[in-house]
Order: structure tokens, then sequence, then C-alpha cells
């Protein structure tokens, strides 16, 4: 972890989960969907995380950065979580936040939504560690066919809209 994210899990105590991420997990599973996380993090930072944003035990996979040799845009991850999971990768979603995540599921085989982070309400810092959007080189071209929603939110909107779950 950069000492820039170090410093504001330290000051903060926050991790800052995206909108409306609870609401989905609960909709989720009340349609008995299977719910993985598949996370670049180390499995000690994901329980950190967690307890730090008092997380219900709503995942029934976690597949941490340090479990798999490859990271993203290796698909590895995602498809160790489907493998744990026994769904097949075209049976599966992956909600991403980076463009590497989104690069992983298209290797994989599954189908994605990207959620980028919105930066605007977390605390500001000055110095040598500020918090930007990822750089792309080609964003277009990695996003041809992803369905991109502003938060969480609006992803459960969707699936319910368009009967997607169960």
């Amino acid at each position: 972890m950069n000492r820039y994210k170090e410093a504001i899990l330290a000051e903060e105590k926050r991790v800052y989960k995206k909108p409306g991420l609870l609401d989905l997990l609960k909709e989720l599973k009340q349609h008995t969907c299977q719910i993985a996380l598949a996370s670049s993090s180390s499995r000690e930072k994901i329980a950190t995380y967690f307890e730090l944003e008092k997380m219900p035990s709503t995942f029934d996979i976690i597949v941490a950065g340090d479990q798999v040799k490859q990271g993203k845009p290796d698909p590895e991850i995602f498809l160790t979580a489907c493998r744990q999971a026994k769904v097949l990768p075209k049976d599966a979603l992956v909600l991403e936040d980076s463009f590497a995540g989104i690069a992983a599921a298209e290797k994989a085989g599954i189908s994605a939504f990207m959620v980028e982070d919105d930066l605007t309400d977390l605390p500001t810092r000055k110095g040598r560690y500020p918090l930007s959007k990822q750089p792309i080189i080609d964003k277009e071209a990695l996003f041809q066919g992803v369905r991109r929603f502003t938060d969480l939110t609006e992803v459960k909107d969707f699936l319910l809209a368009n009967q997607l779950l169960g």
C-alpha cells in the first residue's frame, strides 16, 4: 500500500466503500446469487478494509492478490473465483473499478461493468501522492461493449430492470 493510502487510513479510519454497495449485496443475496470478491489487495488488507468499514459477511468467496501468481490484467484471479464458485465465466459478471480489471475480465470471457471510483468526496491531501484518475492510452477501445455506471445503485437498478438477477 502506498504511503498516501496509509495516511488516509490512519487519519480517516475509512476505506470509502462505493455508494450503493450494501444495497447491491443485499439484493444479490435475496436473489441467491453467489458473491465473490476478487481483489488485487492481499487477504490481510481486505480484512483490514472490511473491519474499518464494518462490512457484513456477505461474500461467499474471496480471492486475494496474494493467492494468485499473476495480477490483473491477467485473468487468473477471476478464473480462480469462478472455479471456486463452480460458475462458468460466461455465467459470471465482474464489477470493476480499474482498467486492468476490465481487461482481465475480458480475457477471462466474463462480462464486466465498469464502476469507476468517484474521488470527489474523498478527503483532499497536499503532498507527494495526490489522488487521480487512472491514465489509459486507448480508453474507448477498452470500453467497447463495457457498460459503465457511476455507482452501485445504478448497477442494482440495471440488474433488476433487466431481470438479470436469478
